[in-house]
């Protein structure tokens, strides 16, 4: 099995299969945060983790210690889930105002008494 910083060495170098191969590696990560992903499309999720995992590798400078590298990795698939989750949350947010206002528009009352 390839070394972790040897399959990030060859994806920089445009080895698309190494890319492969780290995202099978990351799949246990990828699929903990699609299926928290509620919000969303899994394979939508699934893809913006995949996307998260390749910019991260674009940006990782160093990458000889194996621990640390799943570490970042891991990181950036975490990260973007919290990304996910507060822009859902936005638009959720976002809905339940249109639906007020329309509401109101209606001549329903938004006041309880």
């Amino acid at each position: 099995m390839d070394q972790l910083g040897e399959l990030i060495c060859r994806v920089k170098n445009g080895d698309g299969e190494s890319f492969e191969k780290i995202a099978e590696r990351m799949k246990c990560t990828i699929e903990k945060y699609v299926r928290s992903s509620f919000w969303e499309e899994c394979e939508d999720a699934r893809q913006e983790y995949i996307l998260a995992l390749w910019e991260a590798i674009m940006k990782m400078k160093y990458f000889d210690n194996e621990g640390q590298c799943v570490l970042y990795l891991n990181r950036a698939v975490e990260i973007r889930y919290y990304e996910l989750q507060r822009r859902a949350a936005k638009i959720t947010e976002h809905e339940e105002m249109e639906e007020d206002i329309e509401g109101a528009a209606k001549g329903k009352s938004m006041l309880l008494y």
